[in-house]
């Protein structure tokens, strides 16, 4: 073979090789079903954690996804944290068509580099490096690949083949490397849902994959992505966390760890605010209301700044930082909170916890850094108060919507111990609306309104107080769209933040309420709190259904009858019962001649079977079809 036939056969090969490495990314050959209800698809994410030592990690990453439409673009990779601890030695990305070839390609020098956190952030070396990219047209593929050196060994990356709904999988896999067989412990999550084979394990290699995983529908009722997503997570026994080494078999030991090496000596305050605190608790030997005027003055001297955990660092800052700063995250504020309370005497426990709308739990069973989120936790008589430090507007103890009915892990003075936060029954939730209601002949209403709301209902309102007038008419009118021409006269409101009780009082008018046919006036008794839609039907629920906070709400409606009309038509009263809630409604006339509408509606908080779906959707569609019953009136002739 000549010189000139080897070159071209060399070149052949190049090219080739050139576009085999493009196909490998055009989206022709994704198969149908991973294209179907999928915003994108993960056409390989691979990622290699090499552990050199307890405090020496490096983690290869390479992410490739392909979009389908806007709502994918969330999904690409584009970024990388780091900080003091963390280098990232490479770094690129690439953009490949919709047929694998390259139209945009990102090098370490394109990347901006800017901090992680804002101006405010009491913390000043976590950084991101990221690239910007606006799609000209879909689908369209993006390749990232990042090299990361770290000495951060408690955060050893976890395993989520699947990033969030309406993603599926071509490729995922996972490797870890363990030549120096340290100790670990490890956990699965989900992993039978999916068809994915247990990791194979041994003392030096971990290695998992998972492929052809359709894309995770989003159904009404879910339980929360991250508890029903597959997922893998491992962790060192003996780990670094920036300067501090811990060495954990037990809760116990995770405890005390972070109480003696993130904690301990952060509790100093200035003698001015111990005087202050002081003073102020000085009248009342009550604990649970020096607890409360505490936890008050805390809200009005600081405010809260978003500084998440995994970017600050999990150790607070000391809470004379935040004491003369007058700000902090939720680390540094409820380590505040607690030196302010130990000021008077008073223990609590900073309490790690996944705080999300979505009930997530602290596994027991895996002594690992877990959580993204802070509170603080006082035992008082054998009960625990918990106390939300990140809000100025929630009351005292109460936590409903973000930390309520989860496992969290408490550090004692005896080490980490995992305990339950409070859980909101339905009957605690409770809405109970009052009303008399003057209808006119030309179908106007003159309305007066009594509302009181509990538990969980009330977060609902929280700031509602504080809010304009125009924002507190454009409430009313969005939650009450079928009331026409809403004219407000007066309106009361009272946030009662011992007694955690929200009062409303409105005294308001509506055009057009019902409808006139011939002589006959038409109206819906159910004013405030109708249930309009149905949950949607699905050929077959693949999820389990769950119901995160019961409620309980009661209406009492009196309607004055206009002058020249009379009764001609009540529906029959109504009462059923099913595992979801029950419904009752009755229809009277008192013996002034006022119609008395009544109901009262139980929704219960639970998990339920996929194919018990259809079953609440026949529920709530009785209570829609109920709250839409109509009373005729008559015009006397």
């Amino acid at each position: 073979m000549n010189l000139l036939k080897i070159f071209l056969y060399f070149m052949m090969l190049v090219l080739s090789n050139q576009l085999l490495c493009q196909e490998s990314y055009t989206t022709l050959g994704i198969p149908s079903e991973l294209k179907e209800y999928a915003n994108a698809v993960v056409r390989d994410n691979s990622t290699e954690v090499t552990i050199h030592d307890y405090n020496s990690i490096t983690i290869n990453t390479t992410y490739v996804v392909t979009v389908f439409n806007k709502l994918g673009d969330e999904e690409i990779l584009n970024y990388q944290l780091y900080n003091s601890s963390e280098r990232i030695k490479k770094i690129e990305a690439v953009v490949y068509d919709a047929f694998g070839k390259e139209i945009k390609n990102f090098r370490k020098k394109d990347f901006t580099d800017v901090s992680a956190v804002d101006r405010f952030s009491i913390y000043s070396d976590d950084r991101v490096m990221y690239v910007s990219y606006t799609p000209v047209s879909y689908p369209y593929t993006f390749e990232f690949k990042v090299e990361v050196a770290s000495s951060l060994t408690a955060f050893i990356p976890r395993w989520n083949p699947i990033p969030s709904f309406h993603v599926s999988v071509e490729k995922s896999n996972f490797q870890i490397h363990n030549p120096k067989q340290l100790k670990f412990d490890y956990k699965t999550y989900n992993f039978e849902n999916y068809g994915i084979k247990p990791p194979l394990i041994t003392d030096t290699e971990i290695k998992l994959e998972a492929h052809h995983i359709p894309a995770v529908v989003y159904e009404y009722y879910h339980p929360g992505f991250q508890n029903i997503k597959p997922r893998f997570v491992f962790t060192l026994k003996k780990f670094q966390l920036v300067n501090s080494t811990a060495e954990v078999n037990s809760w116990d030991d995770f405890g005390r760890w972070q109480s003696q090496s993130l904690l301990s000596g952060r509790d100093v305050l200035p003698q001015k605010t111990i005087q202050e605190v002081t003073f102020l608790v000085s009248d009342t030997q009550d604990t649970i209301e020096k607890v409360r005027r505490i936890y008050e003055y805390m809200q009005k001297k600081t405010r809260y700044i978003s500084v998440q955990i995994g970017l600050g660092g999990w150790q607070p800052s000391s809470a004379e930082e935040v004491d003369r700063l007058s700000y902090g995250d939720c680390k540094g504020l409820t380590n505040y909170t607690k030196a302010l309370l130990q000021s008077q005497g008073i223990p609590s426990y900073y309490t790690i916890v996944y705080g999300d709308e979505f009930i997530q739990d602290i596994d027991p069973d895996l002594v690992a850094m877990q959580g993204n989120h802070v509170i603080l936790t006082v035992p008082i008589g054998g009960e625990y108060y918990f106390l939300e430090c990140t809000s100025q507007t929630v009351p005292f103890n109460y936590i409903a919507g973000f930390t309520d009915n989860r496992n969290v892990m408490i550090v004692t003075p005896n080490g980490g111990e995992i305990i339950k936060t409070r859980k909101y029954l339905p009957e605690e939730n409770f809405t109970h609306t009052r009303a008399t209601v003057q209808l006119m002949s030309d179908g106007s209403a003159v309305i007066d309104l009594s509302v009181n709301t509990h538990g969980a209902s009330y977060r609902n309102l929280l700031g509602l107080d504080k809010a304009t007038e125009k924002e507190i008419h454009d409430f009313y009118r969005k939650s009450w769209g079928y009331l026409h021409n809403l004219k407000f006269e007066n309106i009361e409101h009272e946030n009662n933040k011992v007694q955690i009780v929200y009062q409303q009082k409105l005294k308001m008018q509506t055009t057009n309420y019902g409808i006139f046919n011939g002589n006959d006036f038409i109206f819906s008794p159910n004013m405030f709190n109708r249930y309009e839609n149905i949950p949607v039907r699905y050929t077959q629920r693949k999820l389990p259904v769950r119901i995160m906070r019961g409620l309980k709400n009661r209406d009492i409606i009196d309607y004055k009858i206009p002058e020249g009309y009379q009764l001609s038509y009540l529906p029959e009263n109504v009462s059923f019962e099913t595992p979801f809630g029950k419904y009752e409604a009755s229809y009277s006339q008192d013996t002034s001649g006022n119609i008395v509408y009544q109901r009262e509606l139980l929704i219960n908080d639970g998990v339920f079977q996929p194919e018990e779906y259809e079953s609440l959707r026949n529920f709530f569609r009785e209570v829609v079809k109920n709250d839409q019953n109509k009373i005729v009136l008559t015009q006397n002739k």
